[in-house]
C-alpha cells in the first residue's frame, strides 16, 4: 500500500510507477495469483473472484502483511539510517522500491579518501555547473543543495523544501538546469507540469504526482 491505498508497481513505460488498484484491476490481479473455485455436490468448478472479496480488499483499514511503499527511486540513495542503497528491488527498511533499469553502480568506498572527495568536487563544481550563469555564489550553492538533497532526503526528517528557478530573460538556462539536476537525482526526465489556474486543479495535479511516486516535478507557469 502507498498512502493507505492498495496498489502495485509497474514498469510498462520503462519508468517505474505506482498504480492504484480499482475493482477491475484488483479482481484481475488476484485471479492470476490465486485459484478460485465454486463447489457443488457433484463437482468443483473454476470461478471468478467474488466481487465482495475484491471490495473488501480495497476497503480494508490496514494492510499489515503487505509491504508499504513511500517512494520509488531510479538512482541509488541514502536511507534514513545513512546507509547507501544500491541494490535494485524493494527495501523494507526505507519502504522504497529501487529500479535501476540496467544502471551499473561501481564499488563505492565506505570511507572516501581526500582524493575521492577532491575528484567529486571537480565534477560537481567545475564540470556539471560550469556553464550556467549564476548571478552569485549563493545561487550556485542553491543548485548544489538540490542535487545533494535529492540523494539524502530520507535522512532529513522534515518536509522537502521547494526550489525556485528564475532568470531575468528567457533562454538563460533555468529549464536546462532543472532538467539536468533532476535527471541525475531521479534517473528519469523531469516531469513538467503546466501550472493550473484553479487551486483545486493544482491539488489534483500534486496528488497524481504523489500517487505515481514521482521523485521530482516542476510546475511551469
Amino acid at each position: 500500500p502507498r498512502g493507505g491505498a492498495l496498489g502495485r508497481m509497474h514498469t510498462r513505460e520503462a519508468e517505474p510507477k505506482f498504480e492504484l488498484f480499482n475493482q477491475n484491476s484488483l479482481r484481475g490481479y488476484i485471479d492470476r495469483i490465486a485459484d478460485f473455485v465454486r463447489c457443488t455436490k457433484e463437482e468443483t468448478l473454476p470461478a471468478d473472484p467474488p466481487p465482495n472479496t475484491v471490495w473488501d480488499l480495497l476497503t480494508l483499514s490496514s494492510y499489515d502483511n503487505i509491504p508499504k511503499l513511500i517512494a520509488v527511486e531510479s538512482t541509488p540513495f541514502f536511507g534514513a539510517n545513512g546507509e547507501l542503497v544500491i541494490e535494485a528491488g524493494y527495501h523494507a527498511d526505507s519502504q522504497t522500491f529501487l529500479h535501476l533499469d540496467g544502471l551499473q553502480v561501481p564499488a563505492i568506498p565506505d570511507r572516501p579518501t581526500p582524493e575521492d572527495i577532491a575528484a567529486a568536487k571537480v565534477w560537481l563544481l567545475d564540470e556539471l555547473l560550469v556553464d550556467f550563469p549564476f548571478v552569485d555564489d549563493a545561487s550556485r550553492a542553491y543548485a548544489i543543495a538540490l542535487l545533494v538533497y535529492g540523494f539524502m532526503r530520507q535522512m532529513v526528517n522534515a518536509i522537502a523544501p521547494l526550489h525556485a528557478f528564475d532568470a531575468p530573460t528567457e533562454g538563460t538556462g533555468k529549464g536546462l538546469l532543472a532538467s539536468a539536476l533532476a535527471l541525475i537525482v531521479s534517473g528519469q526526465p523531469l516531469t513538467n507540469v503546466t501550472e493550473a489556474k484553479d487551486g483545486d486543479e493544482i491539488r489534483k495535479q500534486i496528488t497524481s504526482l504523489l500517487i505515481a511516486g514521482a521523485s521530482l516535478a516542476t510546475f511551469d507557469n
